[in-house]
């Protein structure tokens, strides 16, 4: 599944390379881990990025994700807790099956929207194809850390934490896990103190950045910027880890 990801080689090469102006060389392409590429208004935030995961929340735009031919782009399939009234198991089964390079998500969990008893069969239900077919989970997780981590103890399945904001005490749970952490714009609404505090806790090879887009107001190359500037770290840095974890996601 890394035919449009770096390859090991590649990346062993930019790792072991002591010139910054080599790294920075390398690294001039972003990663985004998780975008609506087949939504309206999402050219406009198309990018220099390398990889993108591209979800999407409901079996109606399957379709369309699945006519997409962009080498940078993995594609998502899922339905998100919203709309789970409308998922189409049989259909993703077939997916998958006819693209051993097709993930899953975005799916997941919301409290905040809806009743978790009636979301939970169908997250569940798209968990267990993850876990069958060895395919990573692009998760939706909003008020129901607990639920969550006790499902995510119970499989083994490689998980994307879309939008990650916290609490910082279910990071080393989730991690334990085996989840990723993928932050996007939204964290910028905390505080520098509280940014910093929450990616303090992240291990650097779980970390992820994302915009979301069009769900955003700034593009990745921006969102990049303005975390290095809160870290106190080079941009490039930040890119080469990004660019590391995600090619991992896959391994």
């Amino acid at each position: 599944m890394t035919a449009f990801i770096v390859s090991h080689d590649e990346l062993c090469t930019l790792e072991s390379n002591t010139s910054n102006d080599a790294k920075i060389r390398h690294c001039a392409e972003y990663t985004d881990s998780h975008v609506h590429t087949i939504d309206v208004g999402y050219g406009e935030h198309s990018s220099s990025a390398k990889l993108l995961f591209s979800c999407t929340v409901r079996p109606s735009e399957w379709d369309r994700l699945i006519a997409v031919n962009d080498e940078r782009i993995v594609h998502f399939y899922g339905t998100h807790p919203w709309y789970y009234r409308e998922h189409d198991q049989k259909r993703l089964v077939t997916i998958l099956q006819n693209d051993p390079k097709a993930c899953v998500g975005e799916i997941g969990l919301d409290a905040k929207h809806g009743v978790l008893g009636e979301q939970m069969p169908v997250f569940l239900e798209q968990l267990a194809l993850c876990e069958k077919y060895g395919r990573p989970a692009n998760i939706h997780m909003v008020g129901c850390e607990n639920e969550m981590l006790r499902v995510l103890r119970k499989t083994n399945v490689t998980a994307i934490l879309h939008s990650f904001s916290g609490p910082e005490s279910y990071i080393k749970p989730l991690t334990d896990c085996g989840c990723y952490f993928s932050i996007s714009p939204r964290i910028l609404r905390k505080s520098e103190k509280n940014i910093k505090s929450l990616l303090s806790v992240i291990p650097d090879d779980r970390l992820l950045l994302e915009t979301d887009a069009p769900n955003t107001d700034i593009g990745i190359e921006e969102f990049l910027d303005k975390i290095s500037v809160i870290l106190d770290v080079e941009t490039f840095d930040l890119k080469r880890i990004a660019l590391r974890n995600a090619m991992y996601v896959f391994s």
